[in-house]
């Protein structure tokens, strides 16, 4: 064994980096991205070498995913309950990838349940007054009050409900063309650096070529 090696449990190594390619799902988001960052944690080794450190990570432990937003959103949320991401390996394991949002069909759920309820309380009311009218004798107190609770019922809970629902979608989409700016601007970004590191590859050889001649 090296003397100038060492390894412990507790050494890690910790990086990031921006990738890209094609758009994807991620946990946590409606907005599908093409530029996740990723960051890794790995076991480390420490060696002495050359009157210096050295660290080099070693297995890796964990691996996650996030969007641009949700890693400005990390790096601005100290002392919170953190923040979503998107987990990809786990000691060499890999995870299950996130499915593609399917937000409207939430909501459209959400909506046609609440107005199930409201059919629903419809019919209890034409029940209790279909019964009365067959009866031929006036409603009790009983009976009006119960119609008396289903009206309010439909007429309060019901439509807070949907009225609830109606600004939550609004939020959610208020949220989601923020999200869909950052993702753009994470992208013109991107390309703008790939671009710039071409250039600069290009201009490099092109220099070096017209110093040879």
């Amino acid at each position: 064994m090296n003397e100038n090696k060492k390894e412990e449990d507790y050494m890690g190594m910790i990086s990031w980096s921006k990738l890209s390619g094609g758009a994807r799902p991620m946990f946590g988001t409606e907005i599908e991205t093409a530029n996740p960052i990723r960051l890794t944690i790995s076991h480390a080794e420490e060696i002495r070498d050359l009157s210096r450190y050295w660290f080099h990570p070693r297995k890796k432990i964990v691996e996650i995913e996030m969007t641009p937003i949700q890693w400005a959103e990390f790096l601005t949320s100290g002392g919170t309950s953190g923040i979503p991401c998107t987990v990809k390996q786990v000691n060499g394991e890999y995870m299950s990838e996130p499915k593609p949002s399917d937000i409207a069909k939430v909501y459209d759920k959400e909506v046609e349940e609440h107005f199930d309820e409201f059919d629903n309380s419809l019919k209890k009311i034409d029940e209790i007054i279909k019964s009365a009218i067959d009866s031929n004798k006036p409603m009790g107190k009983k009976a009006l009050e119960e119609l008396r609770n289903i009206i309010d019922t439909a007429r309060y809970k019901t439509v807070a409900d949907v009225k609830f629902v109606k600004d939550s979608f609004k939020e959610d989409m208020e949220g989601m063309v923020t999200k869909a700016k950052a993702e753009f601007n994470a992208y013109v970004e991107n390309r703008v650096h790939e671009i710039g590191i071409e250039t600069i590859k290009k201009d490099s050889v092109k220099f070096l070529e017209e110093d040879e001649e």
